[in-house]
């Protein structure tokens, strides 16, 4: 189909950059400085990875608190990254 291939490349464009002005906003929304790293990847890959390249002392990351079928089906980046990460990891569950 013509111009599909643009439509897609435009899409993603658009789609990085709204992540790229999400995860600013969250940055300025902080009372402390804040250094914003953009990847594209697997996230609990990515996560591991950056974090040891930055020798990071300590992650956080939220989690939904999965279990069961929603578990298996859906995965789990917190776990991924609990097992994985060179350096402790604090997990907060959802109030949700």
């Amino acid at each position: 189909m013509p111009g599909f291939e643009e439509w897609v490349d435009a899409s993603l464009e658009k789609t990085r950059q709204n992540g790229k002005e999400s995860l600013e906003g969250l940055a300025e929304s902080l009372d402390m400085q804040v250094e914003t790293i953009f990847v594209e990847g697997r996230t609990g890959k990515e996560i591991v990875r950056i974090a040891a390249e930055h020798h990071v002392d300590l992650l956080i990351l939220g989690t939904h608190g999965y279990s069961g079928w929603d578990h298996l089906t859906i995965g789990s980046i917190a776990e991924f990254v609990v097992r994985h990460a060179s350096c402790p990891v604090l997990t907060v569950k959802s109030r949700h």
